[in-house]
């Protein structure tokens, strides 16, 4: 899932797979557990997915502050990518991704930018590790208006868009905070045989999310009937071993902390 050393390849692969890495979530039930509401499940990526059913009018959104990881390379051809999505009628409707490649030891991380299905590419600006960033996407269910906010507040740069797709009122609605690396084939392009570099843990803060009628912290969804909170492990598809997850939020939590855990 995101970019790869020559530019937005992986943007694009990530487009075409994410329907059916969001199906492929949904149907895991074997190996979903029940925690104070959150159901934990394995996957080719981990974090934290929020679902609500369709409904007529209304606006998905997520407002999030979160760092930059600082990812350790180890000389092989590693990458991972971190993304904040809101998903409607394409994959995503608004969001951004952060890309991380190896180059040797060297690490790479490059912002790239979603609205209405497309991806427009770089954001124009540079990111470090450790920088504190916001990120504010949305869409109206009603209208098919989108917009995204992504603001480095370390470097004090702002990057902002605005568009439009046709409404469709008979789809559910997503949000997604997701990390996805190597070793996955399929899903992070890559060639299946570098592990998950390993990377600083990432901490989603004070996100706040907008899901039709219901608006608050993402534990607050914990108390929404017809909602699903889904907490993700990302499992290497060979031999299924953890590579990354996030904490288990409760229904009073603001936010979440993403971790590194192994590379193969």
């Amino acid at each position: 899932m995101g970019l790869n050393r020559t530019g937005f390849a992986r943007a694009l692969v990530f487009s075409l797979i994410l329907a059916t890495s969001v199906s492929f979530v949904l149907s895991q039930s074997a190996s979903a557990a029940s925690a104070a509401g959150v159901s934990t499940t394995t996957s080719v990526w981990g974090g934290y997915l929020v679902n609500a059913p369709a409904a007529s009018s209304g606006t998905l959104a997520v407002n999030t502050e979160w760092n930059v990881p600082k990812v350790t390379c180890t000389g092989s051809s590693e990458l991972v990518d971190f993304w904040i999505f809101v998903e409607h009628e394409y994959n995503p409707d608004s969001g951004m991704m952060l890309a991380v490649t190896c180059s040797g030891t060297t690490a790479t991380y490059v912002i790239a930018a979603y609205l209405t299905g497309s991806t427009l590419g770089g954001v124009g600006h540079s990111v470090s590790p450790g920088d504190k960033m916001q990120t504010i996407a949305s869409v109206s269910v009603a209208t098919g208006a989108g917009s995204l906010e992504i603001k480095d507040k370390t470097k004090g740069w702002t990057y902002s868009t605005t568009g439009s797709e046709t409404p469709n009122t008979a789809l559910s609605g997503y949000i997604e905070l997701g990390v996805c690396g190597t070793p996955n084939t399929v899903v992070c392009a890559s060639n299946g045989t570098a592990p998950m570099p390993k990377f600083t843990t990432a901490e989603f803060t004070n996100v706040e999310i907008t899901l039709y009628a219901h608006h608050g912290s993402i534990g607050s969804f914990l108390r929404v009937s017809s909602d699903s909170v889904s907490r993700l492990l990302e499992v290497d598809s060979a031999n299924g071993h953890v590579v990354a997850e996030p904490n288990t939020i409760s229904k009073s939590s603001t936010g979440f902390s993403l971790m590194w855990k192994q590379g193969l």
